[in-house]
C-alpha cells in the first residue's frame, strides 16, 4: 500500500499530458482558497457567487440562469481535471482545473453561452446571462470597459489568455 501511494506522489512521469487540439499543453487553472463558495447546483438570488459542481463528468446543472456580472464558480468535484471553454470561442476560457480546483467566470453582457470541456466532448453546458434590472442593456459592439474587466474574476485569479493585456491597451 505504501509504494502506491509513494508512486501517486512522485516526479509526474505517470501523470497524464492534456493538450490544445494544435499540441500545446494546456496550463493550470491558478488555484487560490475559496472562501465563499455558491449555491451548489441553484441560482443565488442575491446576485452573489453560483456553482457548478463538476461531477460524473459532467457539468451539474447542465443549463443555468445568471445575470450579469454574477459570479459562476466551476468546481471540479470529480476523479480528472476539466476545463471550461465556449464552443464559439471567446470567455469563458479555462485552463486546466485540477481534480478539487476551480474556474470563476463573470459574465459581463447577455446572452446565451454553450461550453464544453476539451478533453472530454461529450461534456456541455448551457448559461443563460440575464440583463440586471439596474442595468442599462449594452450597446451593440460595445465591449467592456478595462475598470469592469480589472473587476472581474479572469483578472483576479491571473488572465492566463491575455484577454486584459489585448483589451486595455491605452493603460499601458
Amino acid at each position: 500500500m505504501l509504494g502506491a501511494a509513494a508512486a501517486g506522489c512522485g516526479g509526474g512521469a505517470d501523470r497524464p499530458r492534456y493538450t490544445e487540439a494544435d499540441g500545446r499543453t494546456i496550463a493550470t487553472e491558478p488555484q487560490d482558497p475559496e472562501p465563499n463558495h455558491g449555491t451548489p447546483g441553484s441560482q443565488d438570488a442575491t446576485g452573489g457567487k453560483v456553482d457548478v459542481p463538476i461531477r460524473d463528468r459532467r457539468f451539474t446543472p447542465p443549463r443555468i440562469t445568471v445575470k450579469v456580472s454574477q459570479i459562476v464558480v466551476f468546481t471540479d468535484d470529480d476523479g480528472v481535471p476539466h476545463t471550461v471553454r465556449n464552443v464559439r470561442g471567446g470567455l469563458p476560457h479555462s485552463g486546466l482545473i485540477p481534480v478539487g480546483g476551480r474556474f470563476e467566470f463573470t459574465p459581463l453582457k447577455p446572452g446565451r453561452i454553450f461550453y464544453r470541456c476539451i478533453i472530454h466532448p461529450q461534456m456541455r453546458g448551457l448559461l443563460v446571462v440575464e440583463p440586471r434590472r439596474d442595468t442599462p442593456p449594452p450597446r451593440r459592439g460595445h465591449k467592456p470597459g478595462c475598470r469592469a474587466l480589472r473587476r472581474s474574476a479572469r483578472h483576479e485569479l491571473g488572465d492566463t489568455g491575455g484577454e486584459i493585456e489585448r483589451h486595455c491597451v491605452r493603460d499601458r
